[in-house]
């Protein structure tokens, strides 16, 4: 593994100690990409759900760094590795050490082989206290439908060492699970975002997202949940687009949700494949 020069001065100092009372842990934060989920938080377990050829940001994490007992953090030597059958890595950065503060002095990221990154990052002159430290970010993007897993550990020869040159092994790996299934047979209408005065009339289209994934050509049917809008849709049944016409007089403001329901096509959790698009009533 690369070691950063701060890294080698320090190593002449005294040799491992004993760990404090709290076990060091590293976490993943999943977050962005194709998810939608939230920076900032830790999955508990490490897992996220993902469908084929989609893509995640994760945050890699040490945590429960106790500054009373280690004091401050100098440097932190570890490894990332993952599932090179289903995932790839697209890319490596390092941001900040704790939100809002940073960056980390110096840092490096090197792919040593298939599957496996050696990394590392250091902070000069006090350090940084804890009690979590944010290390790297990986992109990662899903290659083929399965559970694909991926690691952060100091195995084999990693290291966490604090300012006065002491040094720590015990640290837990993290290890995150990116559940990837084949993509469901999607639907979509357009447009979106539609606005109508009284009077005015839109016609809406349904098509298939990706036909691939779909079992059957789509036969819609269409409908809404808004009294403002026209009720009888019976012309619009089996075709891929419906006009939908704002009454008179409309009395408030109204959002009214068309939905394209596909009756030759279901979704492995039951049901039909459906979608929708919101429409925006103007009142006279």
């Amino acid at each position: 593994m690369k070691k950063l020069s701060f890294i080698c001065i320090l190593a002449l100092v005294l040799g491992l100690v004993a760990g404090s009372a709290f076990a060091l842990e590293f976490k993943f934060d999943f977050y962005g990409g194709d998810t939608g989920l939230p920076q900032g938080d830790f999955e508990d377990p490490q897992e996220v759900a993902l469908y084929e050829f989609e893509t995640v940001m994760a945050d890699i994490w040490m945590t429960v760094w106790d500054t009373s007992g280690r004091k401050n953090v100098a440097y932190i030597d570890y490894y990332f590795t993952w599932d090179t059958d289903s995932l790839d890595v697209v890319s490596v950065s390092t941001d900040h050490l704790i939100e809002p503060t940073g960056p980390w002095d110096d840092e490096y990221n090197s792919l040593d082989a298939p599957g496996i990154y050696a990394m590392g990052v250091v902070e000069y002159g006090v350090g940084v206290p804890g009690p979590n430290f944010r290390l790297h970010t990986v992109q990662l993007h899903c290659e083929a439908p399965a559970d694909a897993w991926i690691k952060a550990s100091l195995s084999p020869d990693g290291i966490v060492g604090n300012v006065d040159g002491d040094e720590w092994t015990d640290v837990t790996d993290g290890d995150g699970i990116l559940h990837q299934t084949e993509p469901e047979c999607q639907c979509e209408i357009a447009p979106s975002g539609v606005v109508l005065g009284n009077g005015e009339s839109q016609t809406f289209t349904a098509s298939q997202k990706d036909p691939y994934y779909c079992d059957n050509p789509p036969n819609f049917v269409w409908s809404t949940d808004c009294k403002e809008v026209a009720t009888d849709l019976s012309e619009c049944a089996g075709n891929a687009y419906c006009t939908v016409t704002a009454n008179d007089p409309i009395p408030v403001w109204e959002i009214c949700t068309v939905t394209a329901t596909d009756m030759a096509n279901t979704v492995s959790a039951g049901g039909q494949v459906a979608c929708t698009a919101d429409v925006h009533i103007i009142p006279p």
